[in-house]
């Protein structure tokens, strides 16, 4: 199969901004009809490719996922790559558009942000956030990314049952770990790879969300103006 990733990566010079999309109830709340698919690089988490059908990568975590969602992923997406990391299963994509991402590990980190197999991450939304650093933006924008019940939703396209709740709280506290993680590992990473690049600001458009870790000070609106 043709490796789109690999060709985009190789060829796109470093660009100004990259949108990425999650799946937090937030979403809903922005104006997300100022972002323009042929002019914005975005790219989507899960079903937010509802939102964004010509986006220029949908990115999954988890097989069972796509095992739910492929028939709606292969009719709406018009997009240009497919992407997904396989967890939960040693079974490969069939050859039907997706391109394979493996997560590093302890013993090969340094591969990150120099080859576009590898991403960092153990939910959609940061295998996302470190996918975005491989086209070496200045700035990369984070909307949807709550990780809590925004407005009485648990996501934007979807409500989880009351007796989901806990243990999706409890997903939401590891994925937020994670995130720590990756942006102690970012740092220092990055420099490594890229001497002369300024590492890309984060910002997250949501100022109730329960990720900390990055710049909330600014709307998408202004973020748009950058």
């Amino acid at each position: 199969m043709q490796k789109k990733l690999s060709e985009l990566v190789l060829n796109k010079p470093p660009i100004q901004k990259i949108f990425v999309i999650g799946g937090g109830a937030s979403l809903l709340q922005q104006p997300i009809h100022l972002l323009d698919e042929k002019q914005h690089f975005i790219i989507t988490c899960n079903e937010a490719f509802t939102f964004f059908p010509n986006a220029m990568i949908s990115h999954h975590a988890d097989y069972s996922w796509w095992q739910e969602h492929q028939n709606q992923l292969n009719f709406v997406f018009k997009g240009s790559i497919k992407t997904g990391a396989g967890l939960g299963t040693n079974l490969p994509y069939p050859d039907n558009g997706i391109e394979t991402l493996t997560m590093v590990k302890a013993n090969n980190q340094d591969l990150l942000f120099r080859t576009p197999e590898y991403i960092y991450g153990n939910n959609c939304g940061l295998q996302a956030l470190s996918l975005a650093h491989l086209m070496r933006p200045k700035h990369i924008i984070l909307l949807g990314f709550d990780f809590k019940i925004e407005n009485h939703q648990t996501h934007s396209y979807k409500n989880m049952p009351t007796e989901d709740l806990k243990r999706l709280q409890i997903f939401w506290a590891g994925f937020l770990k994670n995130f720590e993680e990756f942006e102690h590992f970012r740092q220092l990473q990055w420099h490594k790879v890229h001497p002369h690049l300024a590492l890309p600001k984060v910002w997250n458009t949501n100022p109730d969300s329960a990720l900390n870790l990055y710049d909330k000070s600014k709307s998408l609106e202004e973020l748009l103006e950058l």
